[in-house]
This record gives structure tokens, sequence and C-alpha cells, in this order.
């Protein structure tokens, strides 16, 4: 569950949006998620991968960038992807009742 939640973002479900997998294991990945939904522990994984590459704790427009360069994206997914990291923060940063960078210490003008 963890190995796809992680990946598949609530809205972003259409296989277009991951250029060179194999477009029948997608749909089958697609259809699973789409079953199974997403909970609060898989958005807390998704967050906490938003918030790391490798040993380093950044902002997730930062890491957004990262991945979007990592796997070249197209604009279209850039746009969804920086707009759903948005939300995930918010998200979370309605459940702690502060801004999780404060929480973090992760400062955010260093974008």
């Amino acid at each position: 569950r963890t190995c796809l939640t992680h990946s598949f973002w609530e809205g972003i479900y259409d296989e277009n949006y991951f250029p060179g997998y194999n477009l029948q294991e997608m749909k089958r990945a697609i259809k699973i998620i789409s079953e199974i939904g997403i909970n609060e522990y898989d958005k807390l994984i998704q967050m906490s991968d938003m918030l790391s590459s490798g040993f380093n704790i950044m902002p997730v427009e930062k890491r957004v960038d990262i991945i979007v360069n990592k796997y070249k994206l197209p604009q279209e997914l850039t746009s969804i992807k920086k707009q759903k990291a948005g939300e995930l923060k918010a998200y979370f940063d309605t459940k702690c009742g502060k801004d999780i960078y404060e929480i973090l210490g992760i400062n955010n003008a260093k974008l």
C-alpha cells in the first residue's frame, strides 16, 4: 500500500502523468489505488517524502522542483504536482494548528 500511495496522490491517477513507465502496470496500480483510497497515514508518508531529499529537509516547493528535474516531468504535471504539494502542506498545517515549516525549522525563504 505505502509503495503505491506515496507516488499516487489524490487526484493524480492519470497514467499519462507517468511517462516512461509500463502503461499496463500503471493502469493496474491506478486501479488498486482508486479502490483502496488514500488515508491519513498515506498522506503523512507523502508529506514526509515531500519534505526531504536524502538527508536534506526542505520546503515542498523545492522538493517538487527536484522531482520535476529528476524525472523530466511535463509542465502540466509540474503545475498539478505543485498544487497538490501545497494542498498537502496546508492539510498538515491545519492538522497541527501551526505552519509545519515552523515546527520543523524549515526556512521557506531559501527557495
